[in-house]
């Protein structure tokens, strides 16, 4: 059933929500100026950071621009719906199959190369692309069990929820709201504005591919908290794989090397797991999700 809606334009809901976001943005500059001394900031500052870009940045703005156009937060965002533990069961599923796919799109997009007229550009992403690396080094490299589990919050658990309610409770939920709109377009196209927002080119794919699943999930479940898990889910283990590798428990790049094949090879791994992913994903949305 559609909400009652106050503002019912979907160019408008969207300007709100990128508005406030804005606004956000803003606010959260001063707030990193603030917590910066001399040009540096502790692990702890950077992990307060994040704290506050999920929680004003991204939350608030999806909370406001629900308030405006429908008077309600919970149930337009979809919140007042909990998950379901087959849904829960699926999307672990998911993420285990889909690894050796996922690990080899990863190599690929972060290994593509421009021709000759365009190396201006690529010298430009690259060096995106790497003070991103560089940030997401510092965060998770020299990192004792506390540290760690603050991190693994942040990053999973309030990272997931953040983005999550902003991109897919109030963008994609403004699609779904516009009448005559076809769902799969809006779900492809929230997921590429999802990867897009990042500036990370070399990371685009297969983060582009994470936002689509991550809104079949939101409108299938016609929840939240869903996509929120298998958000939290693929963060969090990025941060347990770096400190169980730091402590010797697994081999440096023993986890993100699954799929990838050597130089030369055909990566027939990963080739299995998409097949198997696409299958499971459609067999279980069948399932679970039959009602929607």
């Amino acid at each position: 059933m559609a909400e009652k809606q106050y503002i019912r334009s979907l160019s408008t809901k969207i300007l709100i929500a990128f508005g406030t976001m804005s606004v956000g943005l803003t606010l959260f500059s001063l707030f990193a100026t603030l917590i910066t001394t001399d040009g540096e900031r502790s692990k702890y500052a950077t992990l307060l950071m994040g704290v506050f870009q999920n929680l004003v940045v991204f939350g608030l703005a999806a909370v406001v621009t629900s308030k405006i156009c429908y008077r309600k937060v919970l149930k337009p965002l979809k919140m007042n719906v909990a998950p379901s533990w087959k849904g829960i069961a699926m999307v672990v599923a998911v993420y285990v199959v889909s690894l050796p796919a996922l690990n080899w799109l990863v190599d690929w997009n972060a290994h593509i190369t421009f021709p000759d007229s365009m190396q201006q550009l690529y010298h430009t992403l690259r060096n995106l692309e790497d003070l991103a690396q560089k940030e997401t080094n510092f965060l998770l490299q020299g990192n004792d069990l506390l540290i760690t589990i603050l991190i693994v919050l942040e990053v999973g658990l309030l990272t997931g929820f953040g983005e999550e309610i902003f991109f897919r409770g109030a963008i994609l939920g403004a699609f779904e709201q516009k009448k005559g709109l076809n769902i799969h377009l809006s779900v492809w196209f929230v997921g590429i504005l999802f990867s897009a927002f990042h500036f990370q080119f070399f990371g685009f794919f297969p983060r582009c591919f994470l936002g689509i699943w991550l809104g079949y999930l939101f409108v299938w479940s016609r929840s939240l908290w869903l996509p929120v898990i298998a958000h939290a889910l693929n963060n969090g283990m990025v941060v347990i794989v770096a400190y169980l590798t730091e402590q010797k428990v697994v081999g440096a790049d023993a986890i993100e090397k699954i799929g990838v094949p050597q130089a030369g090879e055909f990566p027939l791994l990963a080739l299995i797991s998409a097949i198997l992913t696409i299958a499971l994903i459609v067999a279980t949305s069948k399932i679970h999700f039959r009602k929607h």
